[in-house]
């Protein structure tokens, strides 16, 4: 196993490897199978379902606002709008892709 500490400083009480995370990881999608492990981060939170609806809403409210503004004749503020809304979204979508690369690099010891 790799002597690497997953979170900086040395490896200390309760610490745990890469590698002890990667057996972790491994015995839950044995014992839990795939849908489980999918949905399982690096740390073993569950990811939040209530992210895919706010992306949601935010996806909506900016289709009509844009909509709305385009047909009073304001197109540059429709674009800021929509614009705005992407940046809103990729904010809070950072942290689960910031996530997303961890879980790789764990899996494959990169």
């Amino acid at each position: 196993m790799s002597a690497v500490a997953v979170s900086g400083g040395g490896i200390g009480a309760g610490q745990k490897t890469i590698g002890e995370k990667r057996q972790t990881l491994l015995r839950h999608r044995r014992t839990f199978g795939i849908a489980h492990y999918c949905n399982t981060a690096v740390g073993g939170e569950k990811m939040e379902i209530n992210i895919v609806f706010r992306i949601a809403a935010v996806g909506i409210l900016v289709a009509v606002l844009h909509q709305v503004l385009m047909r009073a004749g304001r197109e540059e503020q429709a674009m800021l709008t929509t614009l705005a809304g992407l940046v809103v979204v990729l904010f809070w979508v950072i942290q689960y892709i910031s996530q997303l690369f961890d879980t790789v690099q764990t899996l494959f010891q990169l």
